[in-house]
């Protein structure tokens, strides 16, 4: 119960501070989070197939953070 409070809290903190655009395919990494905890601590097997879902989610998810927000950090850190 703690775990999911602390989870929901987490979320809705990150998508205050995120674009909508990026928001919306982070849905995706739901599931990717799953095929990987259950790969590290359930023995479950990954399949060529699923690896290259998974690059293709974790591309997708960079491809739509905006560019101008990567560049504004960068300049911010300098």
């Amino acid at each position: 119960m703690v775990g999911a409070v602390f989870s929901y809290i987490i979320w809705f903190r990150g998508i205050e501070k995120l674009p909508v655009v990026t928001i919306s395919f982070l849905g995706f990494l739901s599931t990717l989070s799953a095929c990987i905890l259950g790969y590290l601590f359930l023995k479950q097997t990954f399949s060529l197939l699923q690896l290259l879902g998974a690059c293709t989610i974790i591309i997708a998810v960079w491809l739509s953070i905006p560019r101008s927000l990567i560049l504004g950090r960068r300049l911010h850190n300098i």
